[in-house]
């Protein structure tokens, strides 16, 4: 990040956040470093497959099974590119697998966080106050800047795990889910529910509706997580906690002017 703040002030958030995820995904899985956020950022054939299938997976999702079916059963169109992602990913999950074996023979986001506190100073203020003291408590030689947080460092960093939440609840990595029946049932609103029948749960518009959330659900509260006695409602997070708190403190971000945010067509927000 800082390399990119230094010789590159306007670049592209996915850039670095999905390699990052990548990478440290690759890291607690296989314990291996693939190197997908170097600095030159070259494009990594295993996250523009997962792409590719996420844009598959949304298009099954609109359109009859019977006519994505006969896409993949011709090998056209959506499918072959699922096809071909597939291919991608199960050869790059072939290498790694066999490295670990070697070995044994001899870690939808904080992008999405800091888009909103860009554009929201009130909200930045106040996880920057709240970073001072905790900045303050620790060893000298961890004070200058860049300033790295860890996990135990951000116990007390109550407003700014309420931030956190607040943005995965407007802006959920997955903005829809579904389950299927297993037998006929019938839901605590009353309707009944046919056996495989699948129902649709709309995490992003949820966020947006005044039974579920109350008044100004539409509105970036972070205050709406914390209780009367300044506690969290819920349990933490931990990485994306750590990525946050860091990033906000070492650098301003604002989003460049004219620049359109808008969500893919996909089945994970990005």
């Amino acid at each position: 990040m800082t390399h990119f703040f230094f010789s590159e002030p306007r670049f592209q958030r996915f850039d670095i956040f999905f390699p990052f995820t990548f990478d440290s995904t690759c890291n607690m899985a296989f314990g291996a470093d693939p190197g997908s956020l170097s600095l030159d950022l070259h494009s990594v054939p295993f996250i523009n497959a997962q792409d590719d299938m996420l844009e598959v997976m949304f298009f099954r999702h609109v359109v009859p099974m019977g006519w994505w079916k006969l896409l993949r059963w011709l090998h056209v169109g959506k499918e072959k590119k699922m096809a071909l992602a597939l291919e991608t990913i199960e050869n790059f999950l072939a290498v790694r697998i066999a490295e670990r074996m070697d070995e044994r023979r001899y870690w939808h986001g904080p992008h999405m966080v800091l888009l909103v506190v860009s554009q929201r100073p009130d909200v930045e203020r106040k996880i920057l106050d709240e970073l001072k003291p905790i900045i303050t408590g620790l060893p000298e030689s961890r004070r200058r800047d860049p300033v790295v947080f860890r996990v135990d460092d951000l116990s007390s960093a109550v407003y700014l795990e309420a931030t956190l939440r607040e943005a995965l609840r407007l802006f959920p990595p997955v903005p829809l889910e579904y389950k299927c029946a297993a037998r006929a049932d019938v839901l605590p609103s009353g309707h009944k529910v046919d056996p495989k029948a699948k129902i649709v749960i709309p995490l992003y518009a949820m966020a947006r509706v005044e039974g579920i959330w109350g008044k100004g659900c539409c509105e970036f509260k972070p205050e709406r997580w914390i209780s009367d006695d300044g506690k969290l409602k819920h349990e933490s997070f931990v990485q994306v906690k750590v990525v946050a708190a860091t990033l906000l403190h070492d650098f301003s971000i604002t989003v460049v002017k004219g620049h359109v945010v808008a969500p893919s067509l996909s089945i994970i927000f990005a």
